[in-house]
């Protein structure tokens, strides 16, 4: 359990599987007051040299208690619980360790361009792009590349295989629906020109390894010039290598083609 602004003071708890609570901060609140006698909650011990965060049950009583049931990480590298002496500060936190996706990278505003390029950092397994209110100067099919070098250059060839399943509100045509091996992994096909809608889509992304393909999956929302689209399209891309950036563009007949427009952020996984 989390909650805002809960921070109490404990003395010489040294390594001890329950500790005394002295009551919380000036201008803090305390666990139980909080949380409740015997709640389940994130816990950071901090003497401002080492920390210890974990999951601990607080306790009513005179004073009001703190199991420290499970380190999870601390300063010294170890689960084990730390030896504090004297004051220390302990704390409601949640560490990056139990957050499933977290921000990359801020949400990227463009306007106007033919490509995006990210980097996929290797502290993370696994990533999630979002593109939001995305339109393109014409009805475009949007792609991703990867690559094995950080960005310098992009997989091309027939390393690229993909499928997917479109439903639409009304039958219709549409631009830019390239086969597989253009160089090319598909996400959607239905980004709209002119401005007047917009596709919004989520990516999930693997980087792969040396022998496990690369592969992406994407569900998405969007209309061509007068039709409505939502559905997937999912695919790998046969690198070789583990895979460290992508970059996303707009298509057409098979190949790259127009700009687009919209803002864009990528979540990691760890």
């Amino acid at each position: 359990m989390l909650a805002n602004f809960v921070q109490e003071t404990a003395n010489n708890p040294g390594a001890a599987t329950t500790i005394n609570l002295a009551g919380p901060a000036t201008g803090r609140r305390g666990f139980v007051a909080v949380f409740g006698s015997g709640a389940a909650v994130d816990y950071v011990i901090d003497d401002g040299t080492q920390y210890e965060y974990g999951i601990g049950v607080v306790s009513a009583g005179s004073p009001n208690t703190l199991q420290r049931t499970t380190v999870i990480e601390n300063s010294a590298g170890t689960t084990a619980r730390l030896n504090f002496t004297g004051a220390v500060r302990v704390y409601g936190a949640l560490s990056m360790t139990r957050v499933a996706h977290v921000m990359v990278e801020a949400p990227r505003v463009v306007a106007g361009v033919a490509q995006a390029d990210f980097l996929l950092p290797g502290t993370f397994r696994a990533f999630k792009l979002r593109l939001i209110n995305v339109t393109s100067d014409a009805p475009r099919s949007m792609h991703i590349r990867f690559s094995t070098d950080g960005g310098s250059s992009f997989v091309t060839g027939t390393s690229y295989t993909y499928a997917g399943g479109i439903a639409q509100a009304t039958a219709s045509t549409f631009t830019g629906d390239p086969g597989a091996g253009l160089g090319l992994g598909k996400f959607s096909n239905c980004v709209s020109g002119g401005g007047a809608a917009a596709l919004n889509a989520e990516v999930d992304i693997d980087p792969g390894t040396a022998s496990r393909a690369a592969n992406w999956r994407a569900t998405f929302t969007g209309v061509d010039a007068i039709t409505l689209y939502n559905g997937f399209y999912g695919g790998w891309c046969t690198a070789g290598a583990v895979t460290n950036a992508v970059r996303i563009l707009t298509g057409s007949a098979g190949a790259p083609a127009g700009t687009f427009t919209g803002s864009l952020e990528l979540m990691g996984l760890r």
